[in-house]
């Protein structure tokens, strides 16, 4: 089995940070060329930014309840540009949607699949969640965590907190791939010597890669909470976290493996065959990832897909742009499904379990294809493929 430890590491480490904000300087840019005046274009919000870009809204007659600073930049990049399309110019995606980096120490031939695929991959999630990017994402892909760690600071990320425990979590010898993303920034750590087939497989690699896509776009959709933002202060701002790894998990299936969400939500409903399911009113901030972790890949698996099933996956991208509107998470759900989050709760088990596959459907060894937070093994046996 080849251990990922969590995707958003975010509860346990500062932002990470450009010296020179990407998302603040698109909208400094953007506000310069509508005539306003946001001081020095620097990439650092300050008293002028602010001021020049609630004069534009109020001339533009747009809502802003959310405060700008250095994690909220990119939604504000976005929202401008999409408000007036003349702006989209000084998006960053208009130069690169995704920079790859892969370091030496990589397998030439897995090397040069990752930089080949990886635009690919990060186009396909965009466009199956119907949206466009105004940042630009940076991979960086290595074998160790002297390697990555020189590479993400040449990348411009230079305050990553508890940077070095971090990539030696990930950089374990004993799995293939491990890996995590933060706002801007994908990190991938092969095992040394691994090779295409020979300790990891083609579709796995795609659904780690689309898994962590999904959260560089949920990051550019919702931007951030400013830092020192409790767990359950959190949640309105950027979705609860089983809805993020949940979904995230339901994108790479579909992208690695072809599978479709209803496929995917009742494989892995089998996994609570004999019990109920988890309550996700407890599964909603970061907290839960140290006491629930399994249950927040599982059940929010469940969940999103059955979000997905119901509303299309362009739905949730819409979700998380109205959240990086400021409006908070229980009030666009409703506004999106019609129901608020806790009628979707209390319904949550009738509806996952309404079509279950039999629990000898799957292996003894556990759901393969599904993610437990932990652990990803096989693919989904006899997954439905598209035409």
């Amino acid at each position: 089995m080849t251990r990922f430890l969590l995707a958003l590491v975010l509860l346990f480490l500062p932002v990470s940070a450009h010296a020179r904000n990407d998302g603040v300087l698109c909208v400094q840019e953007q506000l310069a060329s509508a005539g306003q005046d946001p001081g020095r274009i620097d990439g650092i919000v300050g008293a002028r930014t602010r001021h020049a870009l609630a004069q534009h809204l109020r001339e533009r007659g747009l809502e802003g309840p959310r405060r700008i600073h250095t994690d909220s930049a990119m939604p504000w990049c976005r929202r401008l540009g999409l408000d007036d399309p003349a702006l989209r110019a000084f998006w960053p995606s208009a130069l690169n949607r995704v920079i790859v980096d892969v370091g030496d120490s990589v397998d030439p031939v897995l090397a040069r699949l990752i930089r080949t695929r990886m635009p690919g991959i990060h186009a396909d999630v965009t466009q199956r969640m119907g949206i466009e990017l105004a940042g630009t994402d940076r991979v960086v892909v290595g074998s160790n965590p002297v390697e990555l760690r020189a590479r993400i600071r040449s990348a411009g990320f230079t305050d990553i907190g508890n940077l070095d425990a971090t990539l030696a979590e990930h950089c374990d010898p004993d799995n293939a791939i491990g890996g995590f993303a933060l706002p801007g920034l994908m990190v991938i750590c092969l095992r040394p010597g691994v090779r295409l087939r020979g300790g990891i497989r083609y579709d796995h690699l795609t659904f780690v890669l689309a898994h962590e896509v999904t959260h560089l776009v949920q990051f550019q959709l919702t931007g951030l909470p400013p830092p020192g933002t409790l767990p359950a202060s959190r949640v309105p701002i950027e979705g609860p976290i089983w809805l993020l790894e949940g979904l995230a998990d339901v994108v790479g299936y579909a992208v690695g493996y072809d599978t479709e969400a209803d496929f995917a939500r009742r494989s892995a409903t089998t996994r609570y065959a004999g019990g109920r399911l988890p309550d996700l009113a407890r599964l909603q901030d970061r907290l839960a990832l140290r006491s629930h972790q399994s249950d927040i890949y599982r059940a929010g698996l469940i969940a999103a897909a059955l979000l997905v099933e119901e509303r299309g996956l362009p739905s949730t991208a819409h979700l998380f742009a109205r959240m990086g509107e400021g409006i908070p998470f229980d009030q666009v759900f409703e506004e999106i499904y019609g129901e608020p989050p806790q009628a979707f709760y209390a319904a949550f088990e009738a509806r996952a379990r309404q079509d279950e596959l039999p629990a000898d459907t799957l292996s003894s060894g556990g759901t393969p294809g599904m993610a437990s937070g932990v652990y990803y093994t096989a693919p989904l046996p006899g997954a439905p493929r598209k035409p």
